[in-house]
């Protein structure tokens, strides 16, 4: 059976759903097990009643740590399966598959991966070959740093509550070997700003579509998804005020290096990070 995960504004709404669907589900006899939620109340009542609590899980196969409320990626599917006998392009694609990042939470790590399998596939190594001298350096350190991807965890909520106002921000940027895209949300509660990662994408370029054509392409139309996103979080619906605005970030990043001392006229400024919109909910 697969997993069921739900959320509500507050600890009572979701001990309501905890105890609805339990109810529900014990009239046609399917026990319901491996509860977790990140909600302190509700697990010291499943504690009283001798229900075991994980501290970390799996939600739709992403690991959360439901003490901190964070979700992360677990890089030892793909450790495990670099470490398994010699390097070769074989054993590189069957290391680089088992990364599941559905959110794109790592993609900027495991897009080095993805870059040294083309490497090896453009030089016509053979799938049982050992990978040559350079590449499989470059693959031995890859797979050492990707350990340090357990420190990096991404809050859960995105600080969205009704109808906050908030903004959607995407940025999106190529070289000549890969182009991505970034999506955050802004939110304000009270007087505080909140800014949070909701997701990542990326993909290699194909080999025939070096610069200038792919890095032409690399604005990504995010629109689309990004009005899909706040359908889904009950934001947006027919008739909502939305309002994407597209924004120049090539002036201000150039005015906040100039104004750190970073850039004056004449140096070699290269903004990178200059296509984006976003999108105010309102």
């Amino acid at each position: 059976m697969d997993d069921f995960v739900a959320g509500a504004e507050d600890d009572n709404g979701v001990i309501a759903i905890n105890f609805q669907l339990t109810a529900l589900m014990r009239k046609y006899n399917f026990p319901m097990g491996k509860w977790a939620s990140n909600s302190e109340l509700l697990r010291n009542i499943w504690k009283v009643g001798g229900l075991e609590i994980k501290p970390i899980t799996q939600v739709l196969g992403v690991s959360w740590d439901i003490t901190r409320d964070t979700l992360f990626t677990d890089h030892r599917d793909v450790t495990n399966k670099a470490h398994e006998g010699p390097s070769t392009k074989r054993q590189l694609l069957q290391a680089t598959s088992r990364s599941y990042d559905p959110m794109g939470l790592t993609s900027p790590v495991l897009i080095t991966g993805k870059l040294i399998f083309q490497d090896s596939w453009c030089r016509g190594v053979g799938w049982d070959a050992l990978l040559p001298d350079d590449l499989g350096t470059r693959w031995s350190n890859w797979v050492k740093l990707l350990p340090n991807i357990l420190d990096i965890h991404i809050p859960r909520w995105v600080g969205v509550r009704g109808k906050e106002n908030c903004q959607i921000h995407v940025f999106c940027d190529a070289f000549e070997r890969a182009n991505g895209a970034v999506l955050y949300i802004r939110s304000t509660h009270g007087t505080g700003t909140l800014v949070r990662i909701v997701c990542s994408k990326n993909r290699l370029a194909p080999l025939e579509s070096y610069p200038p054509a792919f890095e032409a392409n690399s604005g990504v139309d995010w629109s689309t998804p990004a009005a899909l996103l706040l359908q889904g979080n009950g934001l947006g619906h027919r008739g909502s005020n939305i309002v994407v605005s597209g924004v120049d970030w090539s002036t201000p990043a150039a005015l906040l290096l100039q104004g750190n001392g970073l850039g004056h006229r004449g140096s070699n400024i290269v903004v990178r990070f200059n296509r984006g919109f976003r999108m105010d909910m309102q």
